[in-house]
């Protein structure tokens, strides 16, 4: 079953560090919809991501989680961090391309 979470965000150690997006230990936060374990519309904390596979994420306790509308909040982070937000493959972080003047 694919359980559906919208409003999410990543939660992480830090974004802004070097930490090799293969190592740093994520989770996410949002409102999910056909879990199993919580009414639609509860806000959980997931365990930890496994594998990502464009709009699909895997965690840990085996749960595949479609990513829907991220948070508002999320995004202007990523933005403010210098991060652009691919819509196909959401949990791929990609730095802005700094342009010089």
């Amino acid at each position: 079953m694919v359980i559906r979470i919208d409003k999410w965000a990543v939660l992480s150690a830090d974004l802004s560090t070097s930490i090799p997006d293969e190592l740093c230990q994520r989770r996410l936060l949002g409102q999910v919809y056909e879990h199993p374990a919580f009414f639609n519309g509860r806000e959980i904390i997931t365990s930890l991501v496994d594998g990502c596979f464009g709009r699909y994420v895997m965690t840990q306790t085996g749960h595949y989680y479609y990513l829907l509308t991220p948070h508002p909040a999320f995004l202007r982070m990523l933005s403010e961090l210098g991060y652009t937000y691919d819509e196909h493959n959401p949990m791929k972080l990609l730095k802005t391309e700094q342009t010089s003047e």
